[in-house]
């Protein structure tokens, strides 16, 4: 495929209903190449509030006990955190073999719960800059970055 023709492709769009017709949604040619919203991801509108069902809703003396573990525990970058064995290990994951040079997006943007807009590469909530046109025409999804991760090449 040309170099031309990859550039002429567009994003699958996200299901968008039908004007009259909430029950079906509109045919992938008429979607196809336009601007289409998550709005009405079906996974989406069927969780209200967007909650992890299988999230962990720690109760005091577990957090008590979690960080008396932390405070214990050498963490080193992109290791496991808690021991196997440990019983909240069940509850707790860390994905392996992150640094701290990865992007935050893969265990921050990919969470489903809405959270504060922070840069993509250095977590910083502030300063963020704004993405051109350009970039927006481009691409579906852009990460926030901040104006120090872009004056130092991030992009």
């Amino acid at each position: 495929m040309s170099h031309d023709d990859f550039q002429s492709l567009s994003f699958i769009p996200d299901p968008e209903p039908l004007e009259n017709d909430n029950d079906h949604y509109k045919e992938f040619d008429n979607v196809y190449g336009q601007l289409t919203s998550e709005k009405f991801r079906p996974s989406a509108m069927n969780n209200p509030v967007n909650k992890d069902p299988n999230e962990k809703n720690f109760k005091e003396n577990e957090e008590i006990q979690l960080q008396t573990t932390l405070d214990s525990l050498c963490y080193t970058c992109g290791s496991q955190l808690l021991p196997e064995d440990h019983e909240l290990s069940k509850y707790l994951s860390v994905r392996l073999n992150i640094t701290c040079d990865s992007p935050i997006e893969s265990t921050y943007f990919s969470c489903r719960i809405k959270k504060l807009d922070i840069c993509y590469w250095c977590g910083e909530s502030e300063d963020l800059v704004e993405p051109s046109d350009k970039l927006k025409a481009e691409w579906k999804t852009i990460y926030p970055l901040c104006a120090f991760c872009k004056e130092n090449g991030k992009t």
